[in-house]
């Protein structure tokens, strides 16, 4: 009976991603506090239905799930005082003193983001505001290419398609398609039967968008007709006519990502230019607010449905501590912050870029023997020497920086910007000649005298004073960038760069890793940071035997497509 029961473990045993039925308990740890590791937290409660998962613990020193205080800090200190390093989540606010709210982040959220909606509409603290419209401009560094001021929404429709023409129309016919395949992604992830991708890419294929993940922006754009800037422009500009692709998409990628057309994919470049279609919002008070809602409800949740439970396991909890290690062993890992030992834990989710995380990735090569260990191998990823770990270019490129500036005591200098306002734009754009002059990509007037700025680096006192008077005080410099941080991916094109690692980069006799960002190497937002969630919250609770399996149905939908 013995040799029957080890043959048919050898023959039927589980495969990369499976455990057996007597593993299927254990601790997990998130590692990362933003929109990535407070939805898969809050999607494993909600799988994880009879309390098979022992505890839940999210590591990360710059969330403040209990923070009250209305105006929020940009730092970020362990529990011990100690300064932190890490660059904490992309969704961040500014108060003021007189209560004005200002995102330091991610600022606006499409209607049609199906994952933030519902996390939002199942927080009835949390209130939707939609931005307000009072015009905006593009500047080329000489003059204003656009300048709507107080146009209604529907005067200045009209104005863009004499502007462009059919490329308006082009482009945005490119983004409802492009809207349609995401809704289609939400229809494949709700099953909890079928459809576990391995990666981002297995998303993107299954709903017919790989290849414009693939592709340069600048070639999607000319292979959906969108017009360059040719000989005749200057012609077409005396006539109130201009380049979509120069003016209006440009310092839209400009905006989003702080990178030009040349360097997005088709996929970020569709992203980008969702916002034109309408339907914007954000959280009243603050978008900080999401990834603590998030938490809370994960955290509410799993009290109610394990309350029943008398032992002190099944617990959740957030430990405000920076991971510095993670050392895979026998069936666990070891998590370790600097000589400080953390625990041990079955399964690991890192919510962060491998590339800012500062976390060394180690494996034991003799188990007695504390002090032989090698570098992590990665599935799908690396290639192991003695001495080092490579990574492909995706998750080791560093990500692009932008400089979020908050001013006071400011006034739209109409002597620099070479125009005489009679309702001065809310919101500045730049082109890419534009925006090289003025090192900056946005101007947003928030109210009065007060400015918000994002640029590629930090604004010097000269620039400050000529664009916005001599008497413009900085209230606040956040940093997304430096040696460790970052605010966006660095796309580099498509192709080759935009390739996706897989969600599960380790597994070793029961025990994984898994990777949410891996999902931002084709395009970034808080969307994606929850679709990646939700993906790997699936593969978590396949592996931990919370669903009932059924056919995969991605093909069916594709052709659907």
């Amino acid at each position: 009976l013995m040799l029957l029961f080890l043959l048919s473990s050898l023959c039927c045993g589980q495969g990369r991603g499976e455990i057996a039925e007597s593993e299927k308990k254990g601790r997990i740890a998130v590692i990362g506090g933003g929109i990535g590791g407070t939805f898969v937290s809050k999607y494993l409660v909600d799988y994880d239905t009879t309390c098979q998962i022992d505890s839940l613990t999210l590591f990360d020193p710059t969330f403040q799930p209990n923070d009250s205080d209305d105006k929020r800090s940009s730092s970020s200190k362990q529990s011990d005082g100690n300064q932190s390093t890490l660059q904490g989540g992309r969704v961040a606010t500014k108060i003021l003193d007189d209560g004005t709210v200002i995102e330091l982040g991610a600022s606006i959220i499409y209607s049609g983001n199906k994952l933030v909606s519902s996390m939002i509409d199942a927080d009835a603290s949390l209130s939707r505001i939609s931005p307000e419209y009072k015009g905006f401009g593009v500047w080329d560094g000489k003059d204003y290419r656009i300048n709507s001021e107080m146009k209604t929404a529907r005067s200045l429709g009209l104005r863009m398609a004499y502007r462009y023409s059919t490329d308006i129309f082009r482009m945005n016919s490119a983004v409802g398609r492009a809207i349609k395949s995401f809704d289609q992604i939400y229809v494949l992830l709700e099953s909890q039967s079928s459809f576990f991708p391995s990666s981002a890419d297995e998303i993107w294929d299954a709903v017919g968008l790989l290849s414009v993940a693939r592709i340069n922006f600048d070639k999607y754009l000319d292979s959906i007709g969108v017009s360059k800037d040719n000989w005749w422009t200057p012609v077409y500009q005396d006539l109130g006519m201009g380049v979509l692709r120069t003016e209006l998409i440009a310092s839209a990628n400009l905006s989003n990502y702080n990178q030009k057309n040349s360097n997005l994919n088709g996929l970020s470049g569709l992203v980008s230019f969702v916002p034109s279609s309408g339907g914007m919002f954000n959280i009243q008070g603050g978008n900080y607010k999401i990834p603590i809602s998030a938490w809370k409800q994960a955290t509410l949740h799993r009290k109610n449905i394990c309350s029943h439970r008398k032992t002190t396991s099944s617990s959740i909890d957030h430990v405000p501590i920076q991971v510095t290690s993670v050392i895979s062993r026998s069936g666990e890992f070891e998590l370790w912050s600097s000589q400080e030992f953390l625990g041990v834990f079955q399964t690991v989710i890192l919510a962060a870029p491998l590339q800012q995380c500062q976390i060394s990735f180690s494996e034991k090569v003799d188990e007695a023997d504390d002090q032989a260990v090698k570098p992590m191998k990665f599935y799908g990823l690396s290639k192991v020497s003695d001495d080092e770990l490579l990574l492909p270019s995706s998750a080791k490129r560093r990500y692009t920086q932008t400089v979020t500036t908050i001013i006071a005591n400011a006034t739209l200098q109409e002597s620099h910007f070479n125009s005489t306002f009679k309702y001065p734009p809310k919101t500045v754009y730049f082109t890419e000649e534009g925006s090289e002059k003025e090192k900056m990509t946005t101007i947003r007037h928030m109210k009065d005298d007060i400015y918000k700025i994002f640029s590629p680096d930090i604004l010097s006192e000269d620039i400050l004073k000529s664009a916005f008077g001599p008497d413009a005080l900085v209230v606040e410099t956040k940093v997304w960038g430096g040696k460790n941080g970052g605010a966006y991916p660095n796309f580099n094109g498509g192709g080759e760069a935009s390739e996706a690692p897989p969600f599960l980069l380790h597994d070793r006799h029961g025990s994984a890793l898994y990777y949410i960002n891996g999902i931002e190497a084709a395009v970034s937002s808080i969307e994606i940071s929850a679709i990646g969630a939700k993906s790997v919250a699936k593969l978590v609770s396949k592996r931990l035997g919370f669903f009932e399996m059924e056919p995969e149905r991605s093909d069916e939908i594709k052709e659907e497509l």
